[in-house]
């Protein structure tokens, strides 16, 4: 899923109606390919320890702010550009840009990081995890009652083949 499923409002959908799944990779594994993918190669970060320490503080909130489908201010009813507003940034086009703004994420006001993981794992009926890929489709595949014949997977990239960060 691009984008957040906050800023795409998934949190207001009929849960009857729909099934909400994400694929997770390890957060280690994401910070280091969030950082060589975005950073050094589509923004010409230069790849030193001090840069990447410096990408590595934001991440971990970036990571919830991904996954979370509940507004955690008062007001709900954020734009895009009002949910940007609220974590620091200008404009929603910052985060699309990946500006990065350590600590100034507002979004989750004074709640604790385990009430915001726990409603994570509450809101979604399914999250895959990408290192145990086979693992978690034979599972999708039990939760939903499909058979071998329609689960299609097929790689896009293999690790260590080059992207110019798009």
């Amino acid at each position: 899923m691009h984008g957040s499923a906050l800023s795409l409002d998934y949190g207001q959908r009929d849960r009857s109606k729909s099934f909400l799944f994400s694929i997770l990779r390890h957060p280690t594994n994401r910070a280091i390919s969030d950082f060589f993918h975005f950073r050094a190669t589509a923004y010409q970060v230069t790849p030193t320890d001090k840069n990447f320490r410096q990408a590595s503080l934001k991440f971990y909130d970036t990571y919830l702010q991904d996954l979370t489908t509940r507004n955690y201010t008062k007001d709900s009813t954020l734009t895009h550009d009002d949910f940007a507003k609220k974590m620091g940034y200008k404009s929603f086009q910052e985060i699309s840009q990946g500006i990065v703004k350590y600590g100034s994420f507002k979004i989750f006001g004074t709640h604790p990081r385990q009430t915001i993981i726990r409603d994570i794992l509450d809101d979604y009926n399914f999250i895959a995890v990408m290192e145990r890929m086979d693992e978690s489709l034979v599972v999708f595949q039990m939760l939903l009652g499909l058979t071998t014949k329609e689960i299609l997977y097929t790689r896009a990239r293999s690790s260590g083949s080059f992207s110019n960060g798009w």
